[in-house]
Formats: C-alpha cells, sequence, structure tokens
C-alpha cells in the first residue's frame, strides 16, 4: 500500500513524464507550432480542457510554451531541453 509521500511522488512523476510528451509532440509532430489546443490534445490522448488547466500553466511559466493567436509554440528552452535543432521561423513553402 502506498503512503501519502510515494503517492505525491508517483503524481508528480506522472506530470512530469506528461509535460515531457506535450514538449516532444509540439516538436516532433507539429515543427515547434503554432498548434491549437484541440489539436495537441488529440496527439497525446490527452483532454485539451485537462492540458490548459493543468499542464499548460507549468510550461509557460517555465519558458517551455507560449500561447499565440495561432495556437501553442514551442520555445528555445523546449528544443534545447529535447536537443533537438530549432527550424528556422524564416523558412516558407513556395507556392508558386
Amino acid at each position: 500500500m502506498m503512503n501519502l509521500q510515494h503517492m505525491v511522488h508517483y503524481q508528480t512523476f506522472l506530470h512530469q513524464l506528461v509535460y515531457v510528451k506535450i514538449n516532444a509532440v509540439l516538436v516532433e509532430k507539429f515543427s515547434g507550432g503554432p498548434v491549437g489546443l484541440e489539436s495537441l490534445g488529440v496527439a497525446i490522448s490527452e483532454d485539451a480542457r485537462t492540458i490548459e488547466e493543468v499542464y499548460e500553466p507549468y510550461l509557460i511559466k517555465e519558458g517551455f510554451i507560449k500561447r499565440t493567436s495561432q495556437g501553442r509554440k514551442a520555445l528555445e528552452k523546449t528544443f534545447a531541453y529535447l536537443d533537438v535543432e530549432k527550424p528556422d521561423d524564416n523558412d516558407q513553402v513556395d507556392l508558386f
């Protein structure tokens, strides 16, 4: 049977896993964003409201992501943490 201290450590561990998962998906699947909250939720199999209310405040406070009018965007700290090169923001696809 888990005591309260073990339960708190376990819950903290689970939250850390979700933080890493959000950052990894944001970078690897969405190239750092911006990405909508619903799309991010679907990609990590988590309710968008839970992301917004539970995980996002920590990630914003710690400087991993930011909210923009287009969606959530990974910051430099996220790429450094995951040891991934940040794509150039000026990369645009030529349509014509």
